[in-house]
């Protein structure tokens, strides 16, 4: 998962399952007023819970609205970590084509750019990947113009 997503996920995550727990405690309650109040920490949890999910998503190379799934509560958070990690392959990819651009093989390095762009579409790894197409774009352009 990517470091930049691990404590808006953890935050998330964990203050929406502590939220939910709290309200269900207090949902319990034979207090008309304390449960209702219950019922407000459940229904606050789940922006939270989605927030962080939505994190979690984007943290493991998927698109941010697959943390949708979190609006099943820890139905949906079970899918999210049962979900393949691509940022790993992702990551790998990037390296992989910056090294083959460096070493000069710019053909192969553009095949692995347009397939992180195609495989990963929306995340900071293709963002990344368009980048360094439009760079090499650029080199080859200003190598074509005649002087």
């Amino acid at each position: 998962m990517l470091p930049s997503s691990v404590a808006k996920t953890n935050l998330g995550v964990g203050g929406g399952i502590v939220l939910q727990l709290a309200g269900f405690a207090l949902s319990n309650s034979d207090e008309p007023i304390v449960a209702m109040a219950g019922s407000l920490v459940i229904l606050a949890s789940i922006p939270v819970l989605v927030w962080g999910c939505m994190h979690y998503a984007q943290g493991k190379g998927h698109n941010k609205w697959v943390g949708l799934v979190g609006l099943a509560g820890c139905i949906g958070l079970i899918v999210l970590i049962i979900l393949p990690d691509q940022a790993k392959d992702a990551a790998s990819q990037l390296a992989l084509a910056n090294r083959l651009e460096a070493g000069g093989d710019i053909n192969a390095a553009l095949a692995v750019y347009r397939s992180i762009c195609k495989s990963h579409p929306g995340t900071e790894w293709a963002r990344d990947a368009e980048a360094s197409l439009r760079a090499i774009d650029a080199r080859s352009s200003a190598g074509r113009q005649d002087p």
